[in-house]
């Protein structure tokens, strides 16, 4: 019986050759979806190719430099793209006093084909920005991403960055995810810049003494200007066209922890007939006890004045209602030149200097 059940089983089971023919077109399918992959792929690319050297005629016409050591297909099979080698770009000038270059060992600009909604740039190696004709500061990054949305009805772009570092006891962050939306057309009230910014585990540079010490453990922003932003003329031209124009800067939120301090700032800010800030909001924090003891140990205000600053804030504090430590929430006001506290001036600012063209 077993002997007779496996030799049926051999009359069921098809021939090598008729295995052989299942197997052809099964194979010539998946050379087809390979073939139509590939092709796909090098249609996108070259499409890049072409508006990336679109762009570089466009920059070079408004005056800019840009250079690279040469530019290639890449990204298969994810990313329909090129690379471009030594990439360099300088300019700006005089809108930006000196002007401004920034290079990069590579950068990888392209479509994910699975998503090619959005144009992504990708720099990679060892990058420099500083002022044209000078070294520049050199950086690192285990990842940097700026993602510019293609079919979008506003100009944005969202920037993605992981394990930044400058030099050995540079500035260093650890992550930083950031989204800039722009209006060109904007008018009096209406946001022509918006940000929002939130990074992680920043390590400031060592050779400065930070009154809370170097480790800053998270940074959020969610701010916009207001509009309308005028044409390059040059910066003191620029700023009073700005404020003439209704201009104001808009801090929704921003929320810092560094060292004890667990902080938020919301407010807005402008500039007065002499081209000074001028500003209005409210400051709320916790642990402004520690805060204080901190500043008075690294001797950035006196003794006294951190146990002086304690006794008052302590009669401003209260407990939030779910719990936690004592918050205490002050306005301030910036005018003249004068940070004021509940009215009460604490701190003298220096005056701002508009650079000419």
């Amino acid at each position: 019986m077993l002997f007779g059940a496996g030799r049926q089983d051999d009359k069921q089971r098809p021939s090598l050759p008729k295995r052989r023919r299942l197997l052809f077109p099964v194979s010539t399918l998946v050379l087809l979806i390979i073939g139509g992959i590939s092709a796909y792929w090098y249609v996108v690319a070259r499409q890049v190719s072409a508006g990336y050297l679109a762009w570089v005629a466009a920059r070079r016409a408004e005056g800019w430099t840009v250079s690279s050591a040469g530019v290639t297909l890449a990204g298969w099979p994810r990313i329909g793209g090129i690379d471009v080698a030594g990439f360099r770009i300088a300019g700006g000038a005089p809108d930006v006093p000196g002007g401004v270059s920034w290079q990069a060992e590579h950068l990888l600009v392209g479509l994910d084909l699975l998503h090619p909604d959005h144009l992504d740039v990708l720099p990679s190696g060892e990058q420099r920005i500083g002022a044209m004709g000078a070294p520049g500061v050199p950086y690192t990054t285990e990842l940097m991403r700026l993602r510019v949305p293609l079919r979008s009805a506003e100009s944005t772009a969202e920037l993605t960055v992981r394990d930044l570092r400058v030099g050995a006891d540079g500035l260093a962050i650890g992550a930083a995810q950031g989204v800039v939306a722009a209006d060109p057309n904007a008018r009096k009230g209406q946001a022509a810049v918006s940000v929002n910014l939130d990074t992680q585990e920043i390590v400031l540079p060592a050779q400065v003494n930070w009154p809370l010490g170097r480790r800053v453990v998270s940074l959020s922003a969610d701010a916009a200007i207001d509009g309308p932003i005028p044409a390059p003329h040059g910066f003191a031209a620029d700023a009073r066209a700005w404020r003439d124009g209704g201009g104001a800067v808009d801090l929704r939120r921003v929320d810092l922890r560094w060292g004890p301090l667990d902080g938020s700032l919301s407010g807005t800010a402008s500039l007065d007939q002499n081209l000074q800030l001028v500003a209005s909001g409210a400051v709320r924090a916790s642990h402004y006890a520690e805060t204080l003891d901190l500043l008075a140990e690294r001797r950035i205000i006196g003794a006294d004045a951190a146990l002086a600053a304690k006794a008052v804030l302590s009669l401003l504090a209260s407990v939030p209602a779910g719990g936690g430590p004592a918050e205490v929430e002050v306005p301030f006001t910036i005018g003249d030149g004068t940070v004021a506290v509940r009215g009460i001036p604490l701190v003298k600012l220096p005056a701002l200097h508009w650079p000419s063209p």
